[in-house]
């Protein structure tokens, strides 16, 4: 995990030119409960995976708040669009 959150900092900083970049990672365990007149009705168990980037581009703050963290997920995130000779920076 702290190879790919390495990864996704360099490639802002490096191949796009933020001057800051900051990942972060979250793992949730939880329950979920569902009561109906006091009673339980449903309890579901899960874990959820996410992560929030935070980049400063051309003087303009960029977030990105994903629920999905692979690797083939953040390698499609990283290519130029056809045509495109830079990231275009809106804000």
């Amino acid at each position: 995990m702290k190879d790919l959150l390495t990864k996704i900092n360099n490639t802002a900083t490096q191949k796009f030119g933020a001057k800051y970049a900051e990942t972060r990672a979250q793992k949730l365990y939880k329950t979920s409960l569902t009561l109906k007149e006091e009673r339980v009705e449903a309890a579901k168990q899960g874990i959820e995976n996410g992560v929030a980037i935070r980049v400063l581009v051309n003087g303009a703050w960029g977030l990105l708040l994903w629920a999905l963290l692979t690797m083939q997920f953040w390698k499609a995130q990283f290519q130029m669009p056809a045509g495109w000779r830079s990231w275009q920076v809106y804000g």
